[in-house]
C-alpha cells in the first residue's frame, strides 16, 4: 500500500512538474 501511495504521487508530482515546464 505504501509503495503504491508513493508511486501515485510520485507520479503526480511529475505530472505536475511536465505541466509546468
Amino acid at each position: 500500500m505504501r509503495n503504491l501511495t508513493s508511486n501515485t504521487i510520485t507520479e503526480a508530482v511529475i505530472s505536475t512538474m511536465q505541466t509546468t515546464k
